[in-house]
């Protein structure tokens, strides 16, 4: 980095010079600022230079999980203490089992095999340290409380619209009264985009309280 950052200080239109620094930002995870070199490129004539440097960031930057679909099938957004029967009528009765989904958005092209492999995500209870972040706020929980496999039962990939639909099951109890807390269970997934690059950590998990963390 230092020796293209001499060379511009010698030659500011050293173009091929703000190439590579833009390359080196990019390695280093700044895209911040190895977008500005693409500006700054584009602000010239130097077109081509800016598009590879554009194209190289989108390849090396860590996929990321936007947001999920509110279409999700899961009311992920209902408090602690919620009673099972209210994600869905058909749980009314002892024992009864139920499929929901969640539809996850991510912001690059992911890599559909690693996507789909249902091992790649975990389905839990969140820990989270912030005020109001864990699971049923961190109180005890209770008898009733239902317990969700870790493992989702099919996950299914668009790469048109790079998005993820997680299936998993819920189960009533013989006494009618299982309770759930839809905005703290946490959805993660450690997969791959389909340049090999792993989930940015900080982009990687998402509960309805916190959304994408």
């Amino acid at each position: 980095m230092q020796e293209f950052q001499q060379a511009l200080a010698l030659d500011d239109e050293f173009y091929d010079a703000h190439a590579e620094l833009g390359y080196v930002y990019a390695d280093m995870g700044e895209m911040e600022k190895a977008q500005e070199v693409v500006d700054y490129l584009d602000g010239t004539d130097q077109a081509e230079l800016a598009d590879s440097l554009a194209r190289y960031m989108y390849k090396v930057d860590p996929p990321k999980m936007v947001f999920a679909y509110a279409e999700s099938s899961l009311p992920y957004l209902l408090p602690a203490k919620t009673p099972v029967v209210a994600l869905d009528a058909y749980l009314a009765s002892p024992g009864a089992s139920k499929t929901f989904t969640m539809k996850f958005q991510f912001d690059k092209a992911m890599d559909r095999e690693s996507v789909e492999n249902i091992v790649n995500w975990r389905i839990t209870r969140s820990i989270g340290q912030g005020p109001g972040q864990a699971y049923n706020y961190g109180l005890k929980i209770p008898d009733t409380e239902v317990n969700i496999l870790p493992i989702p039962v099919s996950v299914t990939y668009d790469d048109e619209n790079y998005t993820a639909t997680v299936r998993f099951n819920t189960k009533q109890n013989e006494d009618l009264d299982a309770t759930i807390d839809p905005s703290h269970l946490e959805f993660k997934f450690s997969g791959t985009d389909i340049y090999g690059q792993k989930m940015s950590d900080t982009h990687d998990q998402f509960t309805g309280f916190s959304r994408v963390y």
